[in-house]
């Protein structure tokens, strides 16, 4: 909207415990009390901020690493360094490797040439007809934080139900 500006904020990084309800709670309650700090700040220090409020807060934590299955091929950093081809692709992508870090200056942000990801990642190989999508396919840490965004995660869906209605 005219006149808006949204954040992506802010980060968490002492909350790693995401499926411990009590622990995501607490962070949950420091995201809110972190946002009406820098929400304040840009009211004291940013010019044409006096005014502004706080619209929307998102309903729940974005959390970036979570579970994985162990799926048929489990992707690495390797294969998306290389641009590995597969013979059954879901993703072509070149987003690149996004891996935020609690340390200071350890992040990484690394570009990369165009890869796929096999669909064989997305299934189960321990369950028959289990497949999954997002940030908890069978992929290791790095290649995950190529991945887990938003329009890999649309390929990933879109891939399973076009496998699926091959059948």
């Amino acid at each position: 909207m005219p006149s808006t500006i949204a954040f992506n904020c802010p980060r968490i990084i002492d909350y790693t415990q995401t499926l411990d309800v009590a622990n995501m709670s607490k962070a949950l309650q420091l995201a809110r009390k972190n946002i009406f700090r820098l929400a304040n700040f840009c009211k004291i220090y940013l010019p044409g901020f006096e005014n502004s409020y706080i619209s929307n807060i998102a309903d729940m934590l974005g959390v970036r690493v979570s579970r994985r299955i162990k799926g048929k091929y489990i992707y690495t950093i390797d294969d998306v360094k290389s641009g590995k081809k597969f013979e059954h692709p879901v993703v072509v992508s070149n987003y690149p490797v996004d891996v935020h870090s609690k340390d200071k200056d350890s992040s990484t942000l690394e570009v990369v040439k165009d890869y796929t990801l096999p669909l064989e990642s997305l299934m189960s190989a321990d369950i028959d007809n289990l497949f999954v999508v997002g940030r908890c396919i069978s992929a290791d840490f790095m290649a995950q934080g190529a991945l887990r965004v938003q329009a890999s995660c649309f390929s990933m869906g879109e891939g399973v139900a076009k496998y699926l209605a091959n059948l």
